[in-house]
């Protein structure tokens, strides 16, 4: 029998110690690795973590408060490679986030964060050949708009962790040219907004706005958010009209995950207007 995959959660300082307890953990065929960070790093601490765990082709790198740099060598010398990363991060210093896309075998990205720190895209086109999912958070996502996904199949928006971010438009993320590649759209973790001196939001209504932009979706997805049942609905019944100068909508199934803010007779609702709606509790 072949042993069974797992993963490995390291709560890290930044010291020797941590080097070599990791050097010493018998474990063998570990495919995901998470690297939670209560203190700050440097790139050769991670670099040095990494080569603990050789055969590791997912990564996760925590770090629950301000991080200072961030590039490891990621993708070289590595085999497997690392082909999912996840960033997920309160604040830090602005780094260039092409340093992981242009990793070509890189399959899954997911950046998550506060909502006003920005990653550094591009000044040019890059392909990204075997990227499929892209895990991002809003408002500012113009540091995509050089990246070229044509494998994207699934794209999860994640709500900021700063709980008092102003509303923004999806707008321009929804004009780019690979987003009607995806054929799975997810919002992940979208809270109630309540930006100072301003009225609080949510984001149905934000998404609603791009309606037109979603029609190539065939699965919907919301999970662990506040979503007004009423706003969803119109979504959904705005996806569903047809007119002269637009392309039929292909959604077909609706998933809602442990989210608040719709009623039981709003899913039902939801039921009559696509084939398929699963709602987990």
């Amino acid at each position: 029998m072949s042993p069974v995959p797992y993963s490995i959660h390291l709560l890290c300082a930044t010291d020797d110690k941590a080097v070599g307890f990791a050097r010493n953990l018998p474990f063998t065929n570990q495919p995901s690795l998470i690297l939670q960070f209560k203190s700050s790093v440097t790139k050769l601490f991670i670099e040095t973590l990494l080569r603990c765990f050789p055969e590791a082709s997912g990564l996760k790198i925590v770090r629950n408060s301000h991080l200072h740099g961030l590039q490891p060598e990621i993708h070289t010398r590595r085999s497997p490679p690392i082909e999912r990363l996840t960033l997920d991060l309160t604040s830090f210093d602005s780094f260039r986030i092409d340093y992981y896309f242009e990793a070509t075998f890189i399959q899954e990205i997911h950046i998550i964060h506060n909502g006003s720190d920005t990653p550094q895209g591009r000044p040019a086109s890059w392909l990204c050949p075997c990227l499929e999912v892209l895990g991002i958070t809003p408002p500012d996502t113009l540091w995509l708009e050089n990246y070229r996904m044509p494998l994207l199949r699934l794209l999860i928006l994640y709500g900021p962790k700063l709980h008092n971010i102003a509303a923004s438009s999806l707008f321009p993320l929804s004009e780019h040219q690979d987003f009607q590649n995806a054929v799975e759209f997810e919002l992940r973790h979208w809270p109630i907004y309540k930006p100072a001196g301003a009225q609080e939001w949510s984001i149905m209504l934000i998404v609603l706005a791009i309606a037109n932009n979603l029609r190539s979706v065939e699965i919907i997805r919301c999970v662990d958010s506040h979503i007004d049942g009423e706003n969803f609905i119109s979504l959904i019944s705005q996806l569903k009209k047809t007119g002269d100068d637009q392309n039929p909508s292909k959604l077909k199934t609706i998933d809602i995950d442990c989210c608040t803010g719709i009623t039981r007779m709003q899913c039902d609702q939801l039921a009559t207007l696509v084939d398929k709606l699963v709602v987990h509790v």
